[in-house]
């Protein structure tokens, strides 16, 4: 049993097993769930997961004087006064169970869930979406849970900048791989257009929120929907009464800022292709030049109904389409917004205000009444060419301390 292995082997020598087999299924039940509340643990370890008493580590001290005795096979063979001690502590334990365990794993289903993708070059950005984000709910009683994806070359790096701002900051975190040889195995990330080439839009991290309702733990730490957000973003509004009042009234699985702009701006497709064709006469949801874009790097995103609804699917059909020609330009907003064909609950755009990365001089009433700046455009606020007049903004949100 992987509980079993996980907390004799790490905490616990042989007789513990003696003791306590089976293991009682509270206890059992409750560990089980360890590996998914890693990441409310700031400092991983399997006791702070929980919330124990005074009397509880008043057990556990007796641990380490057994643990350093000799223990071998054969039960009767340990000293007698070995045998008590250990029968005194496990029983302890056992008792102390309901109690423990009873307060249990923190309960994070009532936290505003949010998601980052971000590898080692865009941790400066990472940082400041998470002090952003705390500052601005900071007078609320909001608590924010930050899963943060990555690729195996940046897990590291990342999750000691997530453990430095967590120091400082009232937060939770976790940190989850996503790698595209095993999640994205048969697909290739194309982008067309020669003005979007050095925009790193092929990079498959960008891809890796169609992943999230199979990287993110959402249905052992109770919770249904995320808050989506690009490493160029501040956040100047607390995304909280936007967060909770998300999908009350739609049965949509995404939901993004309002966009005037039709996908006539990127779609390079005429109406009669044969995979707009195909994908009208088998989906209730069809797909036109005139279907409203929205930008992809601020959305809140219902797990359960991405996954009860296959969204994934829906969006690869397109990414598969766009490999074969040249069927869009840009990189993962496109496949995105047809493969939901129009399935978007829309909030206010004051909460994706993007063009930080490309027009000047936006008035700075313009700026304080956007509840998430985004800087969408080449000119990222870390790059070598920023846009200076916004710079101010970006820099007061940094963790320079923690940048790795």
């Amino acid at each position: 049993m992987r509980i079993r292995s996980f907390f004799t082997r790490r905490l616990l020598p042989e007789p513990w097993h003696l003791l306590i087999d089976p293991v009682p299924s509270e206890l059992s039940e409750s560990l089980s769930m360890y590996h998914s509340c890693s990441g409310t643990c700031r400092d991983r370890s399997v006791l702070s997961c929980f919330h124990f008493t005074p009397a509880f580590f008043s057990v556990i001290s007796l641990i380490p004087n057994v643990v350093n005795e000799e223990h071998p096979r054969d039960w009767m063979a340990v000293p007698k006064m070995t045998r008590g001690r250990w029968f005194i502590t496990c029983a302890a334990l056992i008792g102390l169970g309901r109690e423990v365990l009873g307060a249990g794993l923190r309960d994070v289903s009532e936290y505003i869930h949010v998601a980052v993708c971000a590898e080692k070059d865009q941790i400066e950005g990472l940082l400041v979406v998470v002090r952003s984000l705390l500052e601005a709910c900071g007078n609320s009683n909001a608590d924010v849970f930050f899963h943060v994806v990555s690729t195996s070359s940046s897990m590291s790096e990342v999750r000691q900048s997530m453990e430095c701002a967590s120091a400082s900051q009232k937060m939770e975190f976790d940190v989850y791989e996503f790698n595209a040889t095993k999640h994205a195995s048969n697909v290739s990330f194309v982008v067309h257009g020669k003005m979007f080439k050095g925009y790193g839009l092929g990079n498959p991290l960008n891809f890796a929120r169609f992943y999230l309702h199979l990287l993110l733990p959402w249905r052992s730490l109770n919770f249904e929907k995320v808050f989506y957000l690009d490493t160029d973003c501040v956040v100047q509004s607390c995304i909280a009464p936007i967060y909770d009042g998300a999908f009350r009234s739609s049965a949509a699985p995404v939901a993004a800022a309002h966009r005037s702009r039709q996908i006539s701006f990127w779609l390079r497709a005429k109406k009669d292709h044969p995979s707009i064709i195909q994908w009208n006469k088998s989906k209730g949801s069809p797909v036109n030049a005139s279907l409203v874009a929205f930008n992809a790097g601020v959305l809140i995103l219902h797990l359960k109904r991405w996954e009860e609804m296959n969204i994934l699917q829906d969006v690869l059909y397109w990414v598969e389409a766009n490999e074969k020609s040249r069927f869009y330009d840009l990189g993962s907003n496109p496949p995105l917004i047809l493969g939901l064909a129009g399935r978007v609950e829309y909030f206010d755009d004051a909460w994706n205000f993007g063009g930080l990365g490309y027009k000047r001089k936006i008035s700075q009433g313009r700026l304080h009444a956007g509840k998430i700046l985004h800087w969408t455009g080449s000119k990222k606020p870390w790059g070598p060419k920023p846009l200076q007049e916004y710079t101010g903004i970006w820099h007061q949100f940094r963790l320079q301390n923690c940048e790795r």
